[in-house]
């Protein structure tokens, strides 16, 4: 079987109105011999970057910092997150004492973990699918055959 067949009955096999038929079913054991005809196309994306960021809580991350640089002090730290909310954008240095723009350095900095925090991702498979049953035994179970039809 190619893999075009195979992604075609995978994707018939999840369609909504399919889904669900097992939970009607009592407890025990059924013969089945189904002959279904699934038509239609499906479409496969190209595969596309994404970039996951894990949950840090920045607040817990900066205290850390302030914490490892020495600055230990709570009315220092408060001063510096009131510095920052109130828009003071050079209020770093650097290893000469020069001014860095906070904010230019936050969005390079996100840009470079963003950059570390990318992967590849397949492209989306999506399908446009009818089922149509050909045949069924006869001693298939009973049910509401409306209810499980599939429509374009």
């Amino acid at each position: 079987m190619d893999v075009t067949t195979r992604a075609a009955i995978e994707k018939a096999a999840a369609i909504k109105t399919i889904k669900g038929a097992t939970a009607r079913l009592d407890a025990g054991e059924y013969p089945v011999d189904v002959t279904v005809r699934i038509h239609g196309t499906i479409k496969k994306g190209e595969p596309y970057a994404q970039t996951i960021w894990p949950s840090v809580n920045l607040l817990a991350v900066l205290t850390r910092l302030l914490n490892v640089a020495g600055c230990v002090q709570r009315a220092a730290f408060e001063d510096a997150v009131r510095a920052v909310m109130a828009g003071e954008d050079d209020i770093l240095a650097d290893a000469d004492g020069n001014p860095i723009n906070l904010k230019a350095w936050t969005e390079e900095t996100v840009k470079r973990l963003a950059e570390a925090g990318e992967t590849i991702c397949t492209g989306k498979t999506t399908a446009k699918l009818d089922v149509e049953v050909i045949g069924a035994e006869p001693y298939a179970v009973e049910t509401d055959a409306e209810e499980y039809t599939l429509a374009k």
